[in-house]
């Protein structure tokens, strides 16, 4: 029993919790049962959002439940359009064909970079001359023509800067410069 100020209040804290629960789990299945009234499933998204139609005529409102967090950003475009009744609701077979040229256009994109990135490397490999390596200026440029060259051609040139020594490359370990007093110059 709690005693509040000169009131003494005659319900423990504990009845007073399962009340306000009761209450709120009432109100929200008066409230999805008026939300859910008269609805009509249009469709389903890939991401598994649900698509709705209340109402007719002038009167009707579409809607979608998410799944998960709520996050209109993530709605396919094609569900943008019909939410604001720019056009119907796409059918299955369509949603179909939409995920088929999404790929088809993910592999030719694929295409057109492989397809580029050959023709950049070509290009290198007709302006790097075998007489005169010294013209590329930095270590990074004969590496990147050598590799042109390699894939041009199918073979290595033996005068290409990065090739000068017949050692392999070997990755030595980094150490840091000594600072000034430690006897430690670099």
């Amino acid at each position: 029993r709690r005693v509040h100020g000169d009131v003494s209040l005659h319900c423990s804290v504990d009845a007073q919790n399962k009340a306000m629960s009761a209450l709120w789990s009432r109100l929200t299945a008066v409230t999805r049962s008026a939300m859910t009234r008269g609805r009509t499933v249009v469709g389903k998204d890939e991401a598994g959002n649900t698509y709705y139609v209340v109402g007719e005529g002038r009167e009707q409102r579409r809607m979608v439940d998410f799944v998960g967090e709520p996050d209109p950003k993530k709605i396919e475009p094609v569900w943008q359009l019909w939410l604001r009744k720019q056009r119907d609701a796409p059918t299955p077979e369509e949603l179909a064909q939409r995920k088929i040229d999404a790929a088809a256009l993910k592999a030719r994109i694929a295409e057109v970079e492989a397809r580029d990135a050959r023709e950049r490397l070509e290009r290198i490999a007709e302006n790097y001359s075998l007489e005169n390596p010294s013209a590329l200026e930095t270590a990074s440029e004969g590496a990147m023509a050598e590799q042109a060259m390699r894939l041009v051609t199918g073979k290595v040139s033996t005068a290409s800067p990065s090739s000068a020594s017949a050692e392999p490359f070997a990755p030595q370990g980094w150490k840091p410069r000594g600072r000034a007093g430690d006897g430690d110059t670099a």
